[in-house]
């Protein structure tokens, strides 16, 4: 917490949540309840161990990207060298996590595996150079 009044410039007075945006505030909100659900879980006791958890956790969601939050990354109107680009960036941010989701799984499959009617479902690794 004092890392953070001294990165926001805060005085001691000041509330943190009353300095954050609602993006910032969400992501707390998100790992406060990840977070809460692990101490549960683990049925932890103590409070270094429980603010190691936090902190463990917190690190886990600013590692985690969501990829087309906002929309399909495999919409038609996406171009496939579009979506391979994404790929390649991914592959090359090894530090990040990324969660791509999407309704259009058989697109994503054809472009990952190749005919989706195939029973082998390899990913053509060396054509796409993805993985």
């Amino acid at each position: 917490m004092k890392e953070i009044h001294v990165r926001k410039k805060l005085k001691k007075s000041q509330h943190i949540l009353d300095h954050m945006g609602t993006t910032e505030l969400a992501a707390n909100l998100f790992r406060a309840t990840q977070a809460e659900d692990k101490l549960l879980r683990e049925n932890v006791k103590g409070k270094t161990k429980a603010n190691q958890i936090h902190y463990e956790v917190g690190k886990k969601v600013r590692q985690t990207i969501f990829v087309n939050s906002m929309s399909d990354l495999f919409h038609k109107a996406v171009s496939d060298e579009f979506i391979f680009k994404v790929f390649e960036v991914m592959a090359k941010a090894s530090w990040h996590r990324f969660q791509v989701l999407t309704k259009r799984s058989e697109r994503l499959a054809e472009l990952m595996f190749g005919d989706t009617d195939s029973k082998q479902k390899t990913p053509p690794r060396e054509r796409r150079g993805l993985f």
